[in-house]
């Protein structure tokens, strides 16, 4: 079985233990661990969905690992779009 590399990605990058996650996705940290893992069952519908709105995960990166990986109203997403900004010389509102 495939890793869930996507629920990994999103659980690191906002520096989150899986038990934190799993209570944010109803269910155990050590069903997180499998399914991190791919030893255990694929997220189902309803873990996505609570994904997307507890995590703002988005959900083509959850599904199809198409970044970005936040919704772009996420803060992480928001710092990112800074640092990018203040690396080019420019602001968020002008064109690049």
């Amino acid at each position: 079985m495939k890793k869930n590399t996507a629920i990994y990605h999103i659980r690191d990058a906002l520096k989150l233990k899986q038990r934190q996650v799993g209570r944010f996705l109803d269910v155990s940290q050590n069903n997180l661990s499998q399914i991190e893992d791919g030893k255990g069952r694929n997220l189902t519908d309803k873990m996505l969905r609570l994904a997307e709105i507890h995590l703002k995960a988005n959900p083509d990166y959850l599904r199809y690992m198409i970044l970005p990986m936040f919704v772009t109203d996420h803060p992480l997403y928001s710092d990112r779009i800074k640092i990018v900004c203040n690396a080019l010389n420019t602001t968020p509102d002008n064109d690049v």
